[in-house]
């Protein structure tokens, strides 16, 4: 950076990338270290912290402000209205008892999905409720404490084989089952997002609740830290947790760092100073 100007432009250009939470691509490194002469590659830990002696000691989490929830939660609740006002009254219900459970779960189970994930024929029609119990005891194992959400017309046509394992979840975990005529997608939703602590397990994209709910880009960066993917193979549960820090490039005074993209879906993160 050879002048005043110079270095307002290369500021303005961080600034708009910040804003778009991009991660650049590798070749963007030898450019930049070119610009910064001070740089040096960073190892962040799991939990967002630094190892290197630098300004930044930790990357921040994703974290809904105040205004951004009673966006994304009254969207909610006026989609759900507009499709008949006794849905939203008993949504607002399900509000209290999340209010009154809000220590007892910080990971909620798209019952639905799980339950009907690789069933061949049975897919969307049969209920696996020993694929959810897999799916409760992966939970957990890894120290998550679940919240089962499962429309209950699930549990009012349930096989009488299946009782003992429904009685066994409902003994571990936490479940509520929404009711009939409603849509229960809605309540693992709004479980999920009330709930800052919250993530949610589902392979479902949401792609209609992002039309239906309209509330764009925070939709979108909500999905990428709060949805955990999985999969089942063999009963054994894998489950893809996402990144507890914000990947997304951080100004803070004249101190930056920046996230890239490598081969694989590796990140490399570098920490620049001018």
């Amino acid at each position: 950076i050879y002048s005043k100007k110079d270095l307002f432009n290369v500021i303005v250009v961080l600034d708009d990338m910040i804003k778009h939470n991009y991660i650049l691509e590798k070749e963007c490194i030898g450019y930049l270290d070119e610009i910064f002469s001070k740089n040096t590659v960073i190892n962040v830990l799991e939990n967002g912290q630094i190892e290197e002696d630098i300004p930044i000691k930790k990357l921040p989490t994703f974290q809904f402000s105040n205004a951004e929830l009673s966006l994304f939660s009254d969207k909610i609740e006026t989609h759900v209205g507009n499709i008949h006002p006794k849905k939203k009254m008993l949504l607002l219900k399900f509000r209290k008892f999340l209010n009154s459970n809000m220590k007892k779960y910080d990971t909620v189970i798209d019952g639905a999905n799980v339950g009907f994930y690789k069933q061949g024929a049975n897919a969307g029609k049969v209920l696996n409720f020993h694929q959810i119990n897999l799916f409760v005891d992966k939970a957990l194992s890894i120290g998550r404490k679940p919240l089962l959400i499962l429309h209950e017309r699930h549990i009012k046509n349930i096989n009488k084989k299946d009782l003992p394992v429904l009685n066994e979840i409902k003994k571990k975990i936490l479940c509520f089952f929404s009711p009939a005529g409603n849509d229960d997608d809605m309540y693992w939703l709004y479980s999920s997002i009330i709930n800052p602590k919250a993530q949610i397990i589902t392979n479902d994209e949401m792609r209609n609740h992002i039309v239906n709910i309209s509330i764009g880009d925070i939709f979108k960066e909500w999905k990428k830290y709060k949805v955990i993917k999985y999969d089942v193979r063999q009963n054994e549960v894998t489950l893809k947790i996402p990144s507890k820090y914000m990947m997304r490039p951080l100004m803070k005074e004249n101190h930056l760092i920046i996230p890239f993209k490598e081969i694989g879906n590796r990140t490399i993160w570098k920490y620049y100073t001018y």
